[in-house]
């Protein structure tokens, strides 16, 4: 975000079973006020370019997120990051990725799609490498990664991680620049996480990245579209209930994180 700019953060408190708590008093704190302050509601507002964490805490337990001010900018980040950000990861991040170091045989599916999308040097954040994508005319995909963490149903989706843990939350994200003149909107489809719930790819939840309706003001904005492919029991709609339970999301790409509060 960028200084002078608003950002409405929530903060949902959970039992020891995962069921969210109404009604609770929620105290919002900035690590630095020089450079975001948080009001009462949770609304964030960029003062200064710097870092500072956002805590929520509700009856002696916590949780945080980061808030970058940079300078802004007209469709750009306001705040990108160093080309080399991996090589120093953060303890809450599951994963990372800036392509400084080849990583993509820790991706347990990648498709170049016939050399249309590659890691390539120079066309990242300051000259850095980044994976660079060609569409051709006519040409619907340009290629993918796939990234598993966590518990998974069968060992074909190589967990980065230890393969046990069982996330309740991921947030990634992911830096994109279109080539100068580009026509065709926003990034639809650009990322996905899905929680698979057997070995035959059943899906107990997907959630799509989507951008605006191009042309048009929105085109430029991107929207999580969450689906969720369970019964109120929590079992999988096509499967009886006492069926393996979903496992974990599987961002496409980007750092993974656990923390709250989520932005709204």
């Amino acid at each position: 975000m960028a200084a002078g700019q608003s950002l409405q953060l929530r903060a949902m408190p959970e039992d020891g079973k995962g069921k969210t708590l109404s009604s609770r008093v929620i105290r919002w704190s900035s690590s630095d006020t020089s450079v975001a302050r948080v009001d009462t509601s949770g609304l964030v507002t960029g003062v200064a370019v710097g870092a500072a964490t956002i805590t929520a805490t509700s009856e002696g337990k916590s949780g945080t997120v980061a808030i970058t001010v940079g300078t802004g900018g007209s469709g750009a980040a306001s705040n990108p990051p160093p080309p080399n950000e991996c090589a120093t990861p953060r303890a809450e991040w599951v994963w990372c990725d800036d392509f400084e170091q080849d990583r993509l045989s820790k991706y347990f599916e990648y498709d170049d799609a016939n050399g249309h999308f590659v890691r390539v040097g120079g066309v990242g954040v300051g000259g850095s490498f980044a994976m660079r994508a060609r569409w051709d005319a006519g040409q619907v995909s340009a290629g993918s990664l796939h990234l598993a963490m966590g518990k998974t149903p069968q060992r074909y989706f190589k967990s980065i991680d230890a393969g046990t843990a069982l996330y309740r939350e991921l947030f990634w994200r992911v830096y994109v620049r279109l080539q100068p003149g580009w026509r065709g909107g926003g990034a639809d489809k650009l990322s996905r996480a899905i929680s698979f719930a057997s070995a035959t790819w059943a899906e107990a939840m997907a959630a799509q990245v989507w951008s605006g309706t191009s042309p048009g003001p929105d085109q430029n904005y991107l929207t999580l579209d969450p689906a969720s492919g369970t019964e109120a029991a929590g079992c999988a709609g096509s499967v009886r209930c006492g069926a393996q339970r979903p496992s974990t999301p599987t961002p496409r790409q980007g750092a993974g994180t656990a923390s709250r509060p989520t932005p709204s």
